[in-house]
């Protein structure tokens, strides 16, 4: 983010990392502050930021969410749906974890953007997991998403199909770990019933409410990825 932020969002971040690293804050309310600076800093003396610090984070923030866009095409890094659809949010995601390397909280290579599904599933069966980093890497320098992961998407007025065959060691993985069976299912079950892309649609609009990783978010996408194997 360096490379395109000016002297006063750099000065912010700094004091991000610093109060980090000095454990006034965590890593989830460091990047809250990035994002919504305005109402997120805290209001005692923990960090302060001038009002031009917190101008320039959202304009780095607002620059940074466009660059990303074009970088992934519009769509999820993982699963390569289109992003927008089927009430689908755009998250950016954060490829090596915040929380276990804050080091790269800010640094562009670690970050892209993740549909709803791949965000939530890779937060509970990768970031929360104490095992090595094993899935495809998307904005890794010289990545080619078609070398580890062949993506086939057919779809007509009433009829949604998606496969993925993975290629490679981390493509398997990620096939895995993703979870993209269930989500080839639920692409397929959607496009043939009615009522279940209904339903699916309502999951995915109080999904997009709620913050990460609380109770009601887990057990609404358990119950929408249940759906696929009806």
């Amino acid at each position: 983010m360096n490379n395109f932020a000016d002297s006063a969002a750099i000065s912010a971040l700094n004091k991000l990392r610093h109060a980090v690293i000095n454990k006034k804050i965590t890593v989830t309310n460091a990047w809250a502050v990035y994002v919504k600076p305005k109402k997120n800093t805290p209001s005692d003396t923990t960090l302060i930021l001038s009002e031009e610090e917190k101008d320039s984070l959202i304009t780095l923030h607002e620059e940074v969410k466009k660059r990303l866009k074009i970088q992934i095409k519009h769509r999820c890094a993982y699963c390569k749906r289109v992003m927008g659809q089927h009430g689908m949010s755009w998250h950016i995601e954060h490829i090596h974890s915040k929380s276990k390397h804050p080091h790269l909280m800010f640094t562009m290579n670690n970050l892209t953007y993740a549909c709803l599904d791949c965000n939530f599933v890779k937060n509970n069966e990768v970031d929360s997991k104490d095992t090595p980093f094993d899935i495809i890497h998307p904005s890794h320098p010289g990545f080619i998403y078609s070398q580890h992961i062949h993506f086939l998407h057919i779809s007509t007025d009433s009829f949604h199909f998606l496969k993925y065959v993975p290629l490679s060691p981390e493509g398997t993985n990620t096939y895995i770990k993703l979870k993209f069976e269930s989500l080839e299912s639920l692409e397929l079950l959607t496009s043939l019933n009615g009522s279940t892309r209904h339903l699916v649609d309502r999951i995915d609009d109080q999904l997009a409410q709620q913050p990460d990783s609380t109770k009601l978010t887990e057990f609404l996408h358990n119950m929408k990825m249940k759906l696929s194997t009806r």
